[in-house]
């Protein structure tokens, strides 16, 4: 799988990659908005794990309103430590009821096994999980 790890905190970023790259993805990263656009463009990730808050212009909710509105529909999963709950209020107000949810801090075990229990090539919102929209926490 491909996937695209977008978070402000490089040394987070460069983990997950390392680590999801060791179970046989391929990994780029990107820290915010803008340049996780320009990977997408190029890259054409099947995945995309992106934090809430990116500490810049623009936070993850964002960047998946512009992945959707721009036609793209690989799987998005928001990791956020400012709680589940507000995430997917946010994500409910912008019509993204199909961005999976995973709290911070995680152990890899949990990311890993949500990569597995939904692939990244599987529908969007009506084939969300029937436990609380997808959130892997």
């Amino acid at each position: 799988m491909n996937v695209l790890i977008v978070d402000d905190d490089v040394l987070l970023a460069r983990a997950l990659a390392r680590a999801l790259s060791k179970a046989g993805h391929r990994c780029r990263t990107a820290t915010s908005v803008d340049s996780a656009v320009a990977l997408v463009t190029i890259e054409r990730p099947t995945l995309v794990l992106t934090d809430l808050d990116l500490g810049g212009a623009g936070d993850g909710v964002d960047l998946a309103c512009w992945l959707r509105n721009a036609g793209h529909r690989m799987r998005i999963i928001m990791m956020t430590g400012s709680g589940v709950d507000l995430a997917r209020v946010e994500l409910a107000r912008a019509g993204l009821e199909d961005v999976d949810v995973l709290a911070k801090p995680f152990p890899l075990w949990r990311l890993t096994a949500a990569l597995v229990t939904r692939p990244a090539a599987a529908a969007p919102a009506a084939a969300a999980p029937a436990h609380g929209k997808g959130v892997w926490s």
